[in-house]
């Protein structure tokens, strides 16, 4: 005869079975680590514009780390000077009305003084972000974690890092990025039906009952 299981053992095999999985971000390379090339298009992504790349932390040690070994620069095609509607995207699987969340690390190339504006868009969300030279020096400037939840308006929603506007000297102050995520995060919820449904449904079942009611008699 079986021995029965402890409380304490049920209690925890029931939650890990109710725990939600944990969240998986939906895009292919957000960290940007799948390719070392300044030139080429990282892998998973394309190009608005120029075919930019991506730099390594390792070759401007100046630049403080936000993860891994590499991040997008958007002047880092080769000339240095990014151009306006020149940017990163990459399209992904998404449900038609669900929430997700979007997490990135954010930074400037931080030299001279010009105010560089990236505009990041994903489904229903858009939100721009101007970039303001620190005076600390090229390179010098952390990153720092933004984003915004947005809805899913069709089956496939394409996120957007474009630069948006400069003010200044071009090229001085390119906006970049790291350690991209997207995470769903709520599933579409059922309509509530108006209540004008809802006085239907009742008469329904309303007649319904009638009708077995008779039938029974």
């Amino acid at each position: 005869m079986s021995k029965p299981l402890p409380l304490l053992a049920v209690a925890l095999a029931a939650a890990a079975a109710c725990a939600p999985a944990a969240a998986q971000n939906l895009l292919v390379n957000g960290g940007f680590e799948a390719s070392s090339s300044t030139t080429l298009v990282p892998p998973g992504w394309f190009n608005f514009g120029a075919a930019n790349g991506v730099l390594s932390y390792s070759a401007i040690t100046t630049q403080p780390v936000y993860e891994g070994l590499r991040f997008y620069d958007l002047g880092a095609h080769g000339n240095g000077v990014a151009a306006l509607g020149e940017g990163v995207g990459q399209t992904f699987a998404s449900i038609v009305g669900a929430t997700y969340r979007l997490t990135f690390g954010l930074s400037g190339e931080n030299l001279g003084s010009s105010i560089e504006t990236l505009r990041v868009s994903a489904g229903s969300g858009s939100a721009d972000y101007a970039l303001t030279p620190t005076a600390s020096g090229i390179f010098s400037r952390a990153f720092t974690t933004e984003g915004f939840t947005f809805s899913a308006l069709s089956s496939t929603t394409t996120l957007a890092f474009v630069l948006q506007s400069i003010t200044g000297a071009p090229g001085n102050n390119d906006p970049m990025i790291d350690g991209v995520s997207v995470e769903l995060v709520a599933m579409p919820t059922a309509p509530v039906p108006e209540p004008e449904t809802w006085a239907l449904m009742a008469a329904g079942l309303a007649g319904l009952g009638y009708m077995r009611r008779r039938h029974a008699r």
